[in-house]
């Protein structure tokens, strides 16, 4: 029998198990870390810290992170204390970790969830992503993490991770999802698809990517997002559509590392909004293109976000 999501009992109570063995591992092998909570412990985590750890963890070692998170928690132990703090002097301290977009997010949000939100967290992935600088990975760790809410957190290689068994994902999905893979991703989730696509025509008219990414979304049974200067979206009913990058609208300074992720922000944003998933993927897609024009070259996956009100103000919003 199916639940709504299309999981079999089967596979859900496989999955319980599969659950309870990885936190048994991770009781008996769990790393001294100073932003966690070790096992058995009667403390409950703290959002702020757990926060602090995944926004300084992005793209960073965790060796390289545990110096400065011990700085800055030594300085800012609550997070009204770092809203307080001078720019200059958070900048500063966070020199040597790169990604300077995040210790102006980090400021950001400090401030937001000081003056706001009471010096109190949100508890709901919903209410994070509304936080400057945090994205959906970031929401579902902090959630899961601080909170204990069920939250699926999906690092960036989670689509490569189902290419023995895309089924798999496919069985996971229901149709409030999209999938955003790059040409990689497409051809080890939909192999078959993939290599028709690559074929060389001998007869017209020849399969095209709107072929194979119509094919890909009715398999997974969700919006498929195959990325590209030519992004193609469509529907498991057929629905589609191109948002091109080419002539005026080239940014090929956006195939830089992350700004997929970016992109996933973007539509999950939207998808928070009450966008339907065709809409969410198809303005994201739009929005992300806008953002690197605005931007120019030499961008980073961390700039995008910043053009959006940039974006947004040129549109009239």
């Amino acid at each position: 029998m199916r639940d709504e999501f299309g999981t079999s009992d089967a596979r859900d109570t496989l999955a319980g198990e599969l659950a309870g063995t990885l936190l048994a591992w991770y009781d008996r092998h769990a790393r001294d870390l100073p932003w966690r909570v070790p096992p058995g412990s009667n403390h409950a985590p703290d959002p702020y810290r757990i926060w602090l750890s995944e926004v300084m963890l992005q793209q960073t070692t965790v060796a390289a992170v545990k110096t400065y998170f011990e700085r800055f928690t030594t300085l800012w132990p609550r997070v009204t204390d770092l809203a307080e703090a001078e720019d200059d002097r958070v900048m500063a301290e966070w020199a040597g970790l790169g990604y300077y977009a995040r210790a102006r997010n980090l400021l950001k949000c400090a401030r937001t969830v000081a003056r706001d939100l009471g010096g109190t967290f949100p508890d709901s992935e919903e209410g994070l992503l509304a936080l400057p600088g945090i994205g959906p990975y970031t929401a579902a760790a902090i959630s899961a993490i601080a909170f204990d809410r069920p939250a699926v957190v999906l690092d960036a290689d989670a689509l490569t991770a189902f290419a023995e068994a895309p089924e798999v994902l496919f069985d996971l999905l229901h149709d409030r999802c999209v999938l955003s893979p790059h040409g990689g991703e497409f051809a080890r989730l939909f192999p078959d698809i993939a290599a028709r696509l690559a074929e060389t025509p001998t007869r017209g008219p020849a399969y095209s990517k709107v072929d194979a990414t119509r094919a890909a979304a009715e398999r997974a049974g969700c919006v498929v997002l195959y990325k590209g200067a030519d992004t193609v979206i469509a529907s498991p009913l057929g629905a589609c559509v191109v948002n091109s990058a080419h002539y005026d609208r080239a940014a090929p300074w956006l195939a830089t590392a992350g700004s997929g992720d970016v992109l996933a922000g973007f539509i999950t944003g939207l998808l928070a909004r009450g966008l339907s998933p065709m809409d969410a993927a198809q303005t994201g897609a739009w929005l992300h293109v806008e953002c690197a024009l605005m931007f120019g070259p030499g961008l980073i996956a961390e700039d995008l976000p910043e053009q959006l009100p940039a974006v947004f103000r040129a549109l009239g919003i």
